[in-house]
């Protein structure tokens, strides 16, 4: 992941944030359903583990950030709390319940367990809706804001004057 981070980075910047993650799930989808068709370790196996550590490396970049943009300033921290309590919880969750899948139908559930998982995330990730991003303010617009912001200064202080 840290060998893709910078260009994934870039491509964030020339795309949508959601549609960079969607298509890094995408391919882990592609990859843990091309894993799931092989019954033994065979290079089109670890080809499948490649593509699904490229696209988690996509995921991994921009999922926090992608978060970050949708918070609103003043929740930012418990957003974040959230963010950070949801992803423990799923570390401490899926290796239990994928091994336990793991014992009592084999190891070749992890595939579609990781497929299932991927899916419910990709559906969920279509009912969030980015923030619209304001128009930046041009220069003439900045200095107008200025100005106004100085003249309401010395309106203020000279009513404190008096």
């Amino acid at each position: 992941a840290s060998i893709a981070a910078v260009p994934v980075s870039n491509i964030s910047k020339r795309f949508p944030r959601r549609r960079v993650l969607i298509v890094g799930m995408l391919v882990m989808i592609a990859a843990f359903a091309l894993a799931g068709t092989q019954t033994h370790l065979s290079a089109l196996m670890f080809i499948s583990f490649i593509l699904a550590g490229g696209g988690y490396s996509v995921v991994l970049v921009n999922l926090y950030p992608y978060m970050m943009e949708l918070s609103h300033p003043s929740a930012l921290g418990k957003n974040t709390g959230i963010f950070n309590s949801t992803m423990t919880v799923a570390m401490v969750l899926t290796p239990i319940a994928s091994g336990k899948l793991q014992d009592v139908l084999g190891y070749w559930i992890l595939f579609p367990y990781c497929l299932a998982a991927l899916i419910i995330t990709v559906i969920l990730l279509f009912f969030i809706r980015d923030k619209k991003k304001k128009p930046q303010n041009t220069v003439s617009e900045n200095t107008n804001n200025a100005t106004d912001t100085n003249d309401n200064v010395s309106v203020e202080a000279e009513k404190e004057s008096k």
